[in-house]
């Protein structure tokens, strides 16, 4: 039994390397199959190539002549990039409020469902926002006196 391997990918190329006991040497160009156990989270094609497809955790698993291994592949998407709309409002009055909407993309431009944001204000003396990205005017402005 080999011990299983944990990846974290984008593509990942998996080689197939069967060892042969009578024989005491590799044994390559031998016909495998792969197959994906979550294929909602990661593919597996015969050129041993393992693409992302989701978030989450597959076993990815390798037969060739009735003896199988396993690789787990976790893929988790990381932003590169984060767009914010609006980029600038005007709050008019009082206790005013905005829904501020932002869209984060990985390394290879796809959308990532439900990235994790933390929402703050440089000037929570003119706006404050919730967790949520519900950005507030204060209830009164106060000045120095």
């Amino acid at each position: 039994d080999h011990a299983r391997r944990h990846y974290v990918l984008d593509v990942l190329r998996l080689g197939s390397v069967v060892h042969v006991a009578q024989h005491p040497r590799t044994i390559i160009d031998l016909e495998s199959l792969w197959e994906s156990l979550a294929p909602a989270i990661a593919t597996a094609d015969a050129n041993e190539v393992v693409t992302a497809e989701g978030n989450g955790t597959a076993l990815i698993v390798a037969s060739v002549s009735g003896k199988a291994d396993t690789a787990v592949v976790t893929v988790q998407q990381h932003a590169t990039s984060l767009t914010l709309v609006p980029t600038a409002v005007t709050l008019t009055a009082f206790s005013a409020t905005v829904r501020l909407l932002a869209s984060a993309l990985d390394a290879n431009q796809f959308p990532i469902a439900t990235p994790e944001l933390v929402w703050t204000s440089t000037a929570s003396d003119i706006v404050t926002v919730d967790p949520t990205g519900l950005g507030r005017a204060p209830a009164a402005y106060q000045t120095a006196s």
